[in-house]
């Protein structure tokens, strides 16, 4: 966890600061802060039950602060997040960011509380603004700093970090029973220039179905392994290759074998992923496959060479979120075997009280190489066993929602 320390300079400065924040601006203003937090990863009622030097607003247009947080995973197993304060109205032009980090073992308490801390400290500006500076208590760590504590320890792991994990689960009906097992382990290393990342994994799902004269068993297997490395090459571009080992009875693969370089460019600077993103990947894939039975095509085995394009887009800002992904890819001896796919979320706030969310997928399948050949048997279909020939899979959700009412929302009640 980080805390935040200052030296006696910096905090008299800071002290002046707050004393001195009230007269910098003429005009009236409101005897308190109406804060919209917008942190869909933050335990909103702790805030709200701990913080009470503020009024809590529903919607942003009525806000005097809209606290816009952020949350990527860190390179250690942990988060970081971004506090964007944002001042409006009365307030308009008081900007601040801070910055919050966890351990990936830091419980859900020490997370949440070291997220208040950051937040008060954030809003002291414009506590002070409307004179209510008095009302928060900020404690701050003055202790002095061992110099030893400059220099960071040795990382004897060198940056990496592994995790182990399995899990099952059993259903049992009197006619029907189903078991299945997942075991795995994920390694990252992840620094300025490199990101290195690797997992191995086994999926195995068994399903017995009783009928009148026999017995029905559905066994499927998906088990293999992957890796990837990408280096920095800037603001803006970066390099890297995958490779690939699996095996799948549903898509009817004894062995499938790849290797990939990749090349991607990033529209804006990568230091801004937090709020934005853009990025256009390039990748040429060789692979080899085995198969289980005789396909379509009439081929056991095979050798092919395939090439993609990713363009990949995710923006979150005071006003909502949006991330979309559209991927297009073709075997290079015939262009007419091919897939794209597009994948969007949104996730808007147009106008008081309004909201709009829409998530979308959309696949055109025209690559299914593996497909086995022969008719597909009532089992096959009703126990999922095996892939089946489509040229497209779609799923569509969309809503609204008006919300009305209060403008406050202050109160914290747990009970029944």
């Amino acid at each position: 966890m980080n805390f935040i320390r200052f030296s006696l300079p910096s905090f008299v400065l800071m002290v002046c600061f707050l004393a001195t924040a009230s007269s910098v601006f003429g005009q009236e203003v409101p005897d308190r802060v109406r804060l919209f937090l917008d942190c869909p990863s933050c335990d909103e009622g702790f805030i709200r039950a701990e913080l009470t030097a503020v009024d809590y607003v529903r919607d942003q247009q009525d806000a005097s602060v809209h606290l816009l947080v952020t949350r990527q995973s860190t390179a250690g197993g942990g988060s970081a997040y971004e506090l964007a304060f944002i001042g409006k109205q009365e307030l308009a032009g008081m900007n601040n960011q801070l910055f919050f980090s966890s351990q990936p073992n830091d419980s859900p308490d020490k997370i949440r509380n070291g997220l208040l801390k950051i937040i008060q400290i954030g809003l002291a500006p414009y506590l002070a603004r409307v004179g209510m500076d008095q009302a928060l208590n900020v404690v701050i760590n003055a202790a002095p700093v061992p110099v030893t504590s400059s220099q960071p320890d040795k990382d004897r792991w060198h940056h990496w970090i592994f995790q182990v994990h399995a899990n099952g689960n059993v259903n049992l009906e009197s006619l029907r029973r189903s078991f299945a097992f997942r075991t795995g382990v994920n390694a990252d290393h992840v620094t300025e220039l490199w990101r290195i990342r690797f997992q191995a994994y086994s999926n195995f799902n068994r399903t017995l179905v009783e009928g009148d004269d026999e017995t029905f068993v559905s066994e499927r297997l998906h088990q293999g392994s992957w890796g990837t490395v990408a280096y920095s090459l800037g603001d803006h571009w970066s390099v890297g290759a995958g490779a690939s080992y699996f095996r799948d009875t549903y898509q009817n693969i004894d062995h499938h074998i790849s290797l990939s370089p990749a090349l991607e460019y990033s529209f804006f600077p990568y230091r801004e992923v937090m709020r934005r993103e853009l990025t256009m990947a390039y990748r040429l894939r060789a692979l080899y496959q085995n198969y289980s039975e005789l396909t379509v095509y009439d081929q056991t085995q095979e050798g092919l060479a395939q090439q993609e394009l990713q363009l990949n887009l995710r923006i979150l800002q005071p006003w909502g979120q949006v991330s979309t992904g559209l991927t297009g890819a073709h075997f290079l001896h015939d262009p007419s075997k091919f897939r794209s796919s597009l994948d969007t979320n949104v996730d808007l706030r147009l106008f008081r009280g309004l909201a709009f969310r829409m998530s979308a997928n959309f696949r055109l399948i025209r690559d299914q190489l593996s497909l086995p050949g022969g008719g597909t048997s009532l089992e096959d279909l009703l126990l999922q066993q095996r892939q089946l020939a489509t040229n497209y899979e779609m799923g569509l959700y969309a809503g609204v929602s008006y919300t009305f009412g209060s403008m406050y929302n202050n109160v914290v009640n747990t009970r029944l």
